[in-house]
Parts: C-alpha cells; sequence; structure tokens
C-alpha cells in the first residue's frame, strides 16, 4: 500500500507495510480502493456503495467506470477517502501517481486520475497525425498552434494524434477516432 504525503507542493510516495489477519474476505482489494471509485463497470449493479457506473459515448469521461456525481473534491473525499477528487466533469476519480495505484484495467491518465482506456474498454483512440499548418484552409486553420494570415501558417502542437482528446479529434484534419 502507498500513503501520500503533500509537502510544500511536492508528493511524496510512502510504502507501508501492513498485516491482516485474514478473516472473512482477504482484505482489501484494488478493486474496492476508493470505495470502488474508477473501478470497471457495465451496468449500476457492478458497481459498490455508493457508486453508479457512467457511460459517456460523447467525451468517454469516465466511461464503464463506478463514479459519483460531485460539485467538490471535499465531497469526493468525505464519501470516498483522501485520494479522490471532482474533476469537470462533475464526476469523483480516483487520484493515482501510477498505474499500480488504480484498479485493474485501468491506467494512471495524464491528469493523476484513473481512466479504463485500451483494448475492450470501449474508448476510441485518436489516430493519425495532425495535417501540417501550411496544407489547411481558413475553415481547417483552428488546429492548436495554426494561425490564420494570408494562409494557414505555424506548426501543431500535437505530432500524433493520440494526444488529442477524442471529443476534439474530429475536429482536427489528419485525426481520426479508432475504436480499441
Amino acid at each position: 500500500m502507498k500513503a501520500w504525503i503533500r509537502t510544500c507542493g511536492a508528493v511524496v510516495v510512502v510504502a507501508v507495510v501492513a498485516c491482516s489477519s485474514g478473516g472473512g474476505g482477504g482484505g482489501s482489494s484494488l478493486g474496492t480502493l476508493n470505495g470502488g471509485i474508477g473501478q470497471t463497470c457495465n451496468t449500476d449493479s457492478a458497481c459498490p456503495g455508493d457508486t453508479q457506473c457512467n457511460i459517456d459515448e460523447s467525451d468517454w469521461i469516465m466511461h464503464h467506470q463506478c463514479t459519483s456525481y460531485c460539485d467538490s473534491s471535499d465531497e469526493c473525499q468525505a464519501k470516498f477517502g483522501p485520494h479522490t477528487s471532482c474533476i469537470g466533469a462533475n464526476l469523483c476519480v480516483s487520484d493515482c501517481l501510477d498505474d499500480s495505484d488504480c484498479p485493474p484495467k485501468t491506467r494512471c491518465g495524464d491528469f493523476g486520475w484513473c481512466e479504463f482506456t485500451g483494448p475492450g474498454s470501449g474508448v476510441p483512440k485518436c489516430t493519425g497525425s495532425p495535417t501540417p499548418c501550411a496544407l489547411l484552409g481558413a475553415s481547417e486553420c483552428g488546429v492548436s498552434g495554426c494561425q490564420w494570415g494570408t494562409y494557414c501558417y505555424g506548426t501543431p502542437t500535437e505530432t500524433s494524434c493520440e494526444g488529442i482528446f477524442a471529443s476534439l479529434c474530429e475536429y482536427t484534419a489528419g485525426c481520426s477516432l479508432s475504436p480499441q
């Protein structure tokens, strides 16, 4: 188990060794870490306690993961423990430092919370390469890093479409959503 200590803006990971007396269920597992927040699901009945299975086929945020609606991180932490937070989509997530902090079949994403992505997740992946700015017309020039003058110029900030959110992928010339 890991304990997180925040001091002066830095995060320090401390290993904690614990023993259990083996009664009734073998102790805790990653699947029920943080009250089940972040574990994978297909239906609400697969989610423990005060969580529900989130299905989001638009932005793919917490898609097929157990979560709870929230207005603040304090609300998530009061219900599910100190290693949870409320993201902008008003959903509680499990915070992570690396993949070992996450429930099975999830990974620690770029924003520090456990995500269900990859093969079998149903979450599409943005693939391809952004079209160079000079090849874009006026209506397509809105790609991050490109600007319109008398022609489209600049360099796209992403060199691969994989760094682009699924909800923005279709609006980036050269990128497309592919099932996983």
